[in-house]
């Protein structure tokens, strides 16, 4: 929870998406803390040094050709003492993963699907469009940059569901689930504190 009188910062270059933050928060009513919501780049974030007391993001740096660059930026407006929170996959990974849904395909439609999971990120990668396994990497670009205090949590595929499945979207899901049987994802979350000594979703927070 964060303390009353917080200031949330979402940054997003589409415009769209802005307005519908934007239209969500306002729903929510009288709340002790303050949304605002501006156009940006994580690469180039429009705030002076050491703006934010936490800088999170979510899904971004797997899209980015230098994410490096942008985990540079969000140190530049995090507080001596704040906090960097990250939260990227490892698609490939989830591709060569089995759970017991997996026995009710075949050994080749399984290595097929890891196959072109593979491709598709090698694609992406040639073509400078991001890595979208970049999740294990990240601690070791934060340390390389001197981040203190690192902590890295590894989130499975499981997915909540529970009988009788009676909403639509848990039907829905529990048949995606089962078109899809190689599908699934593992997300790391690496946290990290910003050292003392000085495209996805970003999110800044200033108490």
């Amino acid at each position: 929870m964060l303390p009353a009188g917080s200031t949330l910062t979402g940054i997003d270059r589409e415009m769209k998406s802005l307005a519908e933050a934007t239209r969500r928060s306002e729903l929510l009513g009288q709340l002790p803390i303050r949304f605002e919501y501006m156009p940006g780049d994580a690469m180039v974030i429009a705030s002076p040094d050491q703006g934010f007391d936490l800088v999170t993001c979510q899904t971004l740096l797997i899209h980015l050709d230098r994410p490096q660059d942008a985990l540079a930026e969000m140190l530049r407006v995090t507080k001596a003492g704040g906090w960097i929170l990250c939260a990227e996959p490892n698609n490939l990974a989830s591709a060569l993963s089995f759970d017991s849904t997996a026995w009710a395909n075949d050994l080749d439609s399984l290595m097929a699907g890891a196959e072109l999971q593979y491709r598709v990120e090698l694609g992406k990668a040639r073509l400078h469009e991001g890595f979208s396994s970049a999740g294990e990497l990240v601690a070791g670009w934060l340390a390389a940059m001197n981040v203190e205090s690192l902590q890295v949590y590894l989130s499975d595929k499981a997915l909540a569901m529970w009988p009788p499945y009676a909403t639509p979207e848990m039907a829905e899901a529990l048949r995606y689930g089962s078109r899809n049987m190689v599908r699934g994802r593992r997300r790391i979350d690496v946290c990290g504190r910003r050292e003392k000594r000085a495209e996805g979703h970003l999110i800044a927070v200033s108490v």
